[in-house]
């Protein structure tokens, strides 16, 4: 190699080992919501996981929230405008997401959005958003209240509508199994008693397939078929998009 082809190649591997840098400082998402700053119960995860995924089926817009324990002497902007590049937020033809970046030690946030939502959700916006909705709950100790409203803020600028919600809770199809056993029996006297009146054979049920029914429909409503009513609705990766050149509004609190 000449010495000036090797003065030709220096900046561009030094390109390659800084964006090779970069991309191992970003953390992996696990979901809509990657809470590694521990700011939110497994419950309040769950449900904001449920509305933001409710959202993008909706609208087709993708919004995630990211908490970190701290910079890691990184200034914010950088930060989140290269952790929603990496995650590749939007739809890929038009990069239509956003990204809020909380982080914990600091007492720092940032709205990072993405190219094809900058006209709804402007820096303006943004900071108003920060300032006047996610802030104040933040200094008054409510976390989980201000990141939802804050998510709901964001999805309610971005516009859309929120799509069905397909995963139910096991309390939401659970009976009571006491009552459930008794209207079985109950229902089981009463067919017994039909035969016989109307000699059916002695009371038994023979090859009929009624207690199989009774007791496959028992099983569901004391709940013992776990989540029932779900469709397979849940986090499926983002859409590809990453197109983000900077725009958003940043705060503390």
């Amino acid at each position: 190699m000449t010495l000036r082809s090797s003065w030709l190649t220096a900046p561009a591997l030094c390109l390659a080992l800084a964006a090779g840098a970069r991309a191992q400082d970003v953390p992996k998402n696990d979901g809509w919501v990657t809470d590694l700053a521990d700011m939110l119960s497994a419950s309040e995860e769950g449900e904001l996981e449920t509305l933001m995924e409710s959202y993008r089926s909706g609208s087709g817009h993708e919004i995630a929230l990211l908490t970190l324990p701290n910079l890691g002497g990184r200034a914010i902007e950088d930060v989140a405008l290269a952790v929603a590049r990496e995650w590749k937020l939007g739809r890929e033809s038009v990069s239509d997401g956003a990204l809020l970046l909380v982080a914990r030690d600091e007492r720092a946030l940032r709205i990072e959005v993405g190219r094809g939502l900058e006209g709804a959700v402007n820096d303006g916006l943004a900071g108003r958003i920060i300032r006047d909705v996610i802030v104040p709950e933040l200094r008054a100790g409510r976390t989980y209240v201000a990141l939802r409203s804050g998510i709901e803020a964001l999805h309610a600028a971005a516009g859309g509508d929120y799509g069905p919600v397909e995963r139910a809770t096991p309390a939401e199809h659970r009976g009571n199994p006491a009552i459930s056993i008794l209207a079985l029996v109950m229902f089981i006297v009463l067919i017994a008693r039909a035969r016989r009146r109307h000699g059916g054979g002695g009371g038994g049920f023979g090859g009929s397939a009624l207690p199989w029914i009774l007791a496959s429909q028992l099983g569901r409503s004391s709940g013992s078929g776990g989540f029932r009513g779900s469709s397979g609705g849940g986090f499926s990766g983002f859409g590809g998009g990453g197109g983000f050149s900077g725009g958003g509004a940043s705060g503390r609190w």
